[in-house]
């Protein structure tokens, strides 16, 4: 294993490095999806992913579909582990990986779940890497610059606040106005007054197999999240935004949603905020259909729609908003004096 490790040392990049730990991070990710993250062009992404299959740090499979053919999905392999475990310098023996162990997840049911919530993760990166390189070229029109700071799988989730919820991801997304004056008053055209920040936010990504009453009771354990959080949180709750791949199964998820959550509040129990929007994630690339996740895809349920800053409330659930935008719709944090056991250092 030493010399093996040795010889990789010349031949991996920067760039290498961080799609194995972003690999191992996620379990599994598509080529696509990786692409996203770290690359510009599709072709180099598949030469490059090749490359690192045949030296042992990926493996990579590609699930049965019964049209067409599905994108090679990469999960972490045996040298590859080693790699992180030596930048870690943490004992190998502690983070050996079994190549099946980590090809089992080609048989899982929760394979097409993964793969798309990842993909919702990737598509923000995305989007933060499209606009971060607008800016530099000074391309007109670019209005903002996003930057994804925070992604953390269900697992990462989980050793940081054990079984309290279960989300399938937690984010943070910071999204800044470029302070140029002639692209002020376009940006407000844009944005309304409420144009750029920062949101943190829990992942519920919903593939339709549950029935609504199940997706609904999953607020009972937002709820004593929202606990938690109410305190040291200055005043702002983390969101939690149900990410549905169809359009057609938005509309009676919010109803029940918005039943469940209008119990809680008219008891006045602390809830998190709760937004809604529809991505897609087709792997085929369309990018123009599946939409930007950052972009004006959120409706923040009815329950939650208070405005910081004056505006009506009806301006504020029959307008679909950026990702950084929900934090100006947000109803004030209740003050909680009882201290939080075990959370000051999770976030």
């Amino acid at each position: 294993m030493e010399l093996a490790l040795l010889e990789l040392a010349g031949r991996l990049t920067d760039r290498d490095r961080e799609v194995i730990r972003a690999v191992a991070d996620h379990r599994v990710l598509t080529t696509g999806q990786i692409c996203d993250l770290a690359f510009t062009s599709e072709v180099s992404t598949r030469h490059r992913l090749a490359v690192l299959a045949g030296l042992g740090v990926l493996a990579r499979f590609r699930p049965r579909l019964d049209r067409g053919s599905a994108p090679w999905h990469y999960v972490l392999d045996v040298l590859g582990a080693a790699v992180l475990a030596a930048e870690d310098d943490t004992d190998l023996d502690r983070v050996r990986v079994r190549r099946d162990k980590s090809l089992a997840i080609a048989s899982s049911p929760r394979l097409a779940h993964l793969v798309g919530c990842n993909g919702f993760f990737t598509a923000l990166t995305l989007s933060a890497r499209t606009t971060q390189s607008a800016v530099t070229a000074g391309t007109r029109g670019a209005l903002w610059q996003g930057h994804l700071e925070r992604w953390w799988s269900a697992q990462q989730v989980a050793r940081k606040i054990g079984d309290l919820v279960r989300p399938d991801g937690y984010g943070r997304w910071r999204e800044e106005r470029l302070e140029d004056e002639s692209q002020i008053e376009q940006a407000q055209e844009v944005w309304g007054s409420h144009a750029g920040g920062a949101v943190d936010f829990f992942v519920e990504y919903d593939t339709g197999t549950e029935n609504l009453n199940q997706l609904a009771s999953k607020l009972t354990g937002y709820q004593k999240a929202a606990e938690w959080f109410a305190l040291d949180q200055d005043d702002r709750l983390p969101w939690l935004v149900f990410v549905f791949t169809r359009h057609g199964r938005e509309p009676g998820a919010r109803r029940a949603l918005n039943e469940t959550a209008s119990v809680s509040a008219r008891y006045g129990q602390i809830q998190l905020p709760i937004a809604t929007g529809v991505f897609p994630g087709d792997e085929a690339g369309d990018r123009e259909r599946n939409g930007d996740p950052a972009g004006p895809l959120w409706l923040p349920l009815e329950t939650f729609a208070h405005l910081s800053a004056g505006e009506s409330s009806g301006w504020a659930y029959n307008k679909r908003l950026r990702l950084a935008q929900l934090p100006a719709v947000h109803p004030p944090a209740p003050v909680v004096n009882e201290p939080r056991v075990g959370m000051e250092d999770a976030w």
